[in-house]
Order: C-alpha cells, then sequence, then structure tokens
C-alpha cells in the first residue's frame, strides 16, 4: 500500500517529515480504501457521500466525527484528487468549480 503522501504530494505541507498522516495513524482502514479507489470517481464519492455524511442513516445512527487534524488532510486530499482527476469530479466538485453546472430553474418564465 501507498502511503497518502505518495499519492497526494501536497498532504506534506501538513505533516512532519517521515510522520504518517493522521489518516494514516488513526484511520488505517480508511487509508487502504484511498490507496484502492486512487483514480476513481468512487473515490470522491466515498469522501464525500460516506465520510462527510451529517445526516443521521440507520446504518450509520451515531456518528462521532474526525478530529480538526483528519479534517484538514481530508479536504486537502480531496482537493488534490480532483486536481490530479478533473474528469472524475463528483457533483459537488463541479458545482463549486462551476455553480451554473446544477439543475437551476428560474423562478418566473421569461418568455
Amino acid at each position: 500500500m501507498k502511503r497518502l503522501v505518495e499519492l497526494f504530494p501536497e498532504l506534506s505541507e501538513h505533516l512532519d517529515s517521515d510522520r504518517l498522516s493522521a489518516i494514516e495513524s488513526l484511520y488505517p482502514h480508511i487509508a487502504k480504501k484511498f490507496d484502492l479507489l486512487y483514480g476513481y470517481q468512487e473515490f470522491n464519492n466515498y469522501i464525500e457521500n460516506d465520510l462527510w455524511c451529517h445526516e443521521y442513516t440507520p446504518e450509520r445512527p451515531v456518528r462521532q466525527g474526525f478530529p480538526l487534524n483528519v479534517l484538514i488532510e481530508l479536504d486537502v486530499i480531496l482537493r488534490s484528487h480532483i486536481r490530479q482527476f478533473p474528469f472524475l469530479q463528483s457533483e459537488t466538485a463541479t458545482r463549486e468549480a462551476d455553480p451554473w453546472a446544477g439543475n437551476w430553474q428560474l423562478s418566473r418564465d421569461l418568455d
């Protein structure tokens, strides 16, 4: 398995020289999944829908949340993945890059 800093060089700015990322240290199962999904659309979806999901679901009734350093790393990783693979942008990333890309409706008919 590759280290996250190998996949996402920008992450090195947030780490001491040889240290593992907080994600690798505290959540090795997430780091392993990142290595598996790297370069695929499912990577973006995994972060946005599974890791950042704030809604209650029967499958995940109680969620503690991540420490701040993990949230920062997740943000750096997602942004790096989107830059490396712009053609894999998720719906959220597309909307951030182009606010007019969504399904917008006019409040009145202009005809």
